[in-house]
């Protein structure tokens, strides 16, 4: 006869914020100025607190607020430090995870900027929750828009630079 065996753990919320924010290391985790990763719920609501709310409060109240999340509600995250079970993370990279999907897009995110986004389901039985990281799209892309405004100058250059030659020879010969 088969018997089921169950084991239940006890995970304090400081302990998934430690790992979801790695210690609070953001930036030497490769998530730069603005990026963070979260968790949220089948209800569409944050398992984990939001880096912004730790690192800039008061911004954080203005940007939730003017993406839809209710005064009340956000002052109430501001008050207590935490976003868990409070803020609403009703976003295209959190559907997509809840219902099963992994992948990467670019959207805008619970804070309202255009971002770079990370999806997944967490896979846990007994668990419908979705893992998302997240950075906003101007600083993830910040890199690629250097290096195309360096090919275009240095492209522009080379380019007066063959011109003036070819004009000195032109009149050489």
């Amino acid at each position: 006869v088969y018997k089921r065996q169950v084991l239940a753990l006890q995970v304090s919320v400081e302990e998934i914020n430690n790992v979801m924010t790695g210690d609070r290391e953001w930036v030497k985790d490769g998530l730069g100025e603005t990026g963070e990763t979260y968790l949220a719920g089948p209800d569409r609501l944050m398992r984990s607190v939001s880096r912004q709310l730790l690192v800039n409060p008061q911004g954080y109240l203005k940007k939730v607020v003017a993406n839809g999340t209710p005064e009340a509600v956000a002052k109430r995250q501001v008050e207590t430090g935490d976003s868990v079970l409070l803020q609403p993370v009703n976003t295209t990279a959190v559907n997509l995870a809840l219902s099963g999907e992994t992948g990467t897009t670019t959207a805008k995110s619970y804070l309202g900027p255009e971002s770079l986004l990370a999806y997944a389901p967490l896979k846990l039985p007994g668990l419908n929750w979705a893992v998302v990281a997240k950075i906003d799209r101007s600083e993830a892309f910040a890199p690629v828009y250097a290096f195309a405004r360096n090919v275009a100058l240095s492209t522009g250059a080379i380019v007066l630079g063959v011109c003036l030659l070819a004009m000195l020879f032109a009149r050489i010969l």
